[in-house]
């Protein structure tokens, strides 16, 4: 709260400082109308017109991100009711979704890539021709001599 208030100090000393030394009157023309005012009632008036229009244009923005996720929440419901009435039951870790992969096929799975670790660590080639993870690849190896 006491940063909010020294940048709200310090932007009005600005302000203060822009007014007093932009006191000459401009003459401002919009279509059919005239208008006899300072230069920082100009400049300040533009700012504050174009703070206003980012402003409506960043609510528009929020309200279609705000709708969409309704819709996203909306169809998770519908999604989580036809789960129900389906019967499916299922308790993920940590919020992590069900795994679709039937198990004996993970455990097959898991196993092949066990396999597949323990070659490479004992410094087999990588399958692709590459050098095996403990080696350096050949710049690394022409550089080390």
């Amino acid at each position: 709260m006491t940063w909010y208030l020294v940048v709200f100090l310090l932007f009005a000393f600005g302000v203060a400082v822009f007014a007093a030394q932009n006191g000459q009157t401009v003459d401002v023309r919009l279509l059919m109308w005239k208008m006899n005012t300072t230069l920082a009632v100009v400049v300040l008036g533009a700012a504050f017109a174009g703070a206003v229009i980012t402003a409506c244009l960043g609510a528009v923005a929020q309200l279609r991100l705000r709708w969409r996720l309704l819709r996203a929440e909306n169809e998770l419901r519908t999604l989580r009711q036809a789960v129900a009435r389906a019967g499916v039951s299922h308790k993920p870790e940590d919020g992590a979704p069900p795994d679709p992969v039937d198990p004996q096929r993970r455990a097959a799975e898991d196993l092949h890539a066990e396999d597949l670790d323990g070659d490479r660590s004992a410094g087999a080639a990588q399958p692709d021709g590459g050098p095996a993870d403990d080696e350096p690849p050949h710049e690394a190896r022409s550089q080390a001599r």
